[in-house]
């Protein structure tokens, strides 16, 4: 059994490299982080377009001019329109909207992240409340 004038702690290279493996951890949440909260912002505006009765049944420009008008009011200007796309039913089911999009995040030096997205949205029809 090894006595306790024996025992030593970390040692300075094991504590240099579990500071750099944290401070990389916390740079790259502070870097990914906003692209995660504006994800959220475009959910939450789709979803909103969802329930909206006024856009029911509307053409998929005027649906997405609304999306388009609520993304600016967030300030969110990379979603294009060929990333949105817009499903119409057979009779059987809900229209259907997707946004798919990819943002490309440097992160230090020259190493990039890019995070891919994608969210669909059943839209209402008229005969939903």
């Amino acid at each position: 059994m090894n006595s306790l004038k024996s025992q030593h702690g970390m040692s300075w290279f094991s504590m240099l490299i579990l500071i750099g493996m944290i401070g990389f951890f916390i740079v790259s949440g502070i870097k990914l982080g906003p692209t995660y909260m504006e994800h959220e912002t475009i959910r939450s505006v789709m979803n909103d377009i969802a329930k909206d009765q006024t856009l029911a049944g509307k053409h998929p420009n005027v649906i997405w001019k609304a999306m388009q008008k609520r993304l600016g009011v967030n300030s969110i200007s990379y979603i294009k329109k060929e990333n949105f796309k817009y499903e119409r039913s057979d009779g059987t089911g809900p229209n259907r909207m997707t946004v798919d999009y990819e943002v490309r995040e440097p992160l230090m030096a020259n190493i990039d992240t890019v995070l891919k997205f994608n969210y669909t949205v059943d839209l209402v029809t008229y005969n939903q409340q």
